[in-house]
């Protein structure tokens, strides 16, 4: 009868270490997946900086870009005006010079190539 209560009292002991090592496991596993998480998380943080980061530069590349555009479209309007100017005053000088009026055009023509040259300038405008 003894030695029934002493295997009975050894299993109920190994029964009872066998939890405790599961329990620590269980415990190890679940400290590990902590610290996977908190990996996982601090990962997803900077990528969500990334994220973030790279909106912001698209935002202000795309505000550049408009910009940009309206920057050209002005410079556009006014050489296309210029244009139009430099053809009325070659028009001009070509008339007085059909006229005989040599100054007058010679002087026109010189006003023509000051245009030219703000016309290269307005892009830089």
């Amino acid at each position: 009868h003894f030695r029934l209560l002493q295997a009975e009292r050894d299993l109920f002991r190994a029964g009872w270490e066998a939890a405790d090592r599961a329990l620590q496991t269980t415990r190890l596993e679940a400290d590990e997946l902590r610290a996977r998480v908190k990996s996982l998380e601090t990962i997803l943080k900077s990528e969500l900086t990334k994220s973030r980061t790279l909106k912001v530069a698209l935002e202000a590349a795309h505000k550049a870009s408009v910009a940009f555009e309206d920057k050209y479209k002005q410079y556009r309007k006014k050489s296309a005006g210029l244009e139009r100017e430099k053809t009325a005053l070659y028009h001009q000088a070509v008339a007085l010079q059909a006229r005989g009026q040599f100054e007058e055009a010679s002087a026109l023509y010189e006003h023509l190539l000051a245009a030219d040259t703000t016309n290269a300038e307005v892009a830089f405008a």
